[in-house]
């Protein structure tokens, strides 16, 4: 028998990464089984006072509802022998730390392939935490905004009918306003002179209509989650069954399983995407990531509290954040 991966996500915004709703993407997964996760359900309802025949139930049981009036029901979850403990996984991603990746991998990284003297691997993730933890804090707050919503508008997939017009000279600009910004200081000086550098390259995405969805941060989100899953499940076969989610094409999907069998040996079967109304793996699975998202905006708030400290243990190791981050310290356990 297969075993199956259920997961879905909470704060996404798409490739709006600059000015997101949510600062963090997370994506939540567990491996119960259908029967586990209907008594789960039905013992929350119970738990916070809601039948399965009521109207409103529904709405009661949507993680932002849950956590701000019953958060000790959702603290009870968690608890060391509780119904997900061993059972659960929360994958997380710092929307502007993945915004600096990319203009590493898109502008810094194409511009040194261009040379003929290609970024390492460790340069790029050395390049991407110096720009996060950093250059950002040196900029102003409005050059810093500047900055990240041009890149942001920048990368964007646009149809050509509808795509903004310059803007890759609207990037250029912000990032000469950087760099006169931060040229009191030195070691910011010298990244952003790696990105001037690289400026050319904002030209030519501007002319790409290629629709790769570079800035969609779910295609990232699930070959790690299937790592993870390949890992805990100790190498056996396995399915993962998401939420729908509409940015994720076929071409997403198959790009997502053949990286996680070839490079990893993932033994994944296949990637299917269910509607949460048939299944309640997908509810069980939507707490577990808004319960995420939410207690890493806690924490980055310096707001610690026992639902924190319960969920670490969930917390994927690879989760996307900076090594000077709040975020990192929480999961290093400081």
């Amino acid at each position: 028998m297969v075993l199956q991966v259920v997961g879905d996500e909470s704060g996404s915004d798409g490739e709006n990464l600059s000015r997101p709703t949510h600062r963090f993407f997370s994506y939540g997964t567990t491996d119960l089984d259908e029967s586990e996760a209907h008594d789960l359900v039905v013992a929350t309802r119970k738990a916070i006072g809601s039948t399965e025949n009521e109207a409103s139930s529904s709405a009661e049981l949507k993680l932002p509802k849950l956590i701000s009036k019953h958060r000790p029901v959702v603290e009870r979850l968690f608890e060391a022998g509780g119904p997900l403990d061993g059972k659960a996984s929360i994958y997380l991603a710092d929307k502007e730390k993945f915004l600096a990746g990319k203009m590493v991998s898109l502008l810094i990284e194409e511009d040194s392939y261009t040379s003929g003297r290609p970024v390492g691997f460790e340069y790029e993730a050395f390049y991407a935490n110096e720009i996060a933890d950093y250059v950002l804090p040196v900029l102003g707050d409005a050059i810093r905004a500047k900055l990240l919503e041009s890149f942001n508008r920048l990368c964007r997939s646009y149809k050509e009918a509808h795509a903004p017009k310059n803007r890759a000279l609207e990037f250029v600009n912000a990032l000469r306003m950087a760099i006169l910004s931060a040229s009191h200081d030195s070691r910011a000086s010298r990244m952003l002179e790696l990105l001037w550098k690289a400026r050319s390259e904002a030209y030519l995405i501007e002319k790409d209509f290629s629709k790769t969805l570079d800035l969609e941060p779910m295609l990232p989100t699930l070959l790690v989650v299937t790592t993870t899953w390949h890992e805990r499940l100790r190498g056996s076969e396995f399915e993962l069954l998401m939420d729908e989610y509409r940015q994720m094409t076929d071409q997403m999907l198959e790009i997502v399983q053949l990286n996680a069998e070839h490079l990893w040996g993932a033994r994944l079967k296949r990637i299917v995407q269910v509607q949460s109304k048939d299944d309640p793996r997908v509810q069980v699975a939507d707490w577990i990531a808004g319960t995420g998202r939410v207690v890493a905006g806690e924490v980055l708030a310096g707001r610690r509290s026992r639902l924190s400290a319960l969920t670490l243990p969930f917390i994927d190791d690879n989760s996307m954040r900076s090594p000077e981050s709040a975020l990192d310290r929480w999961i290093a356990g400081i």
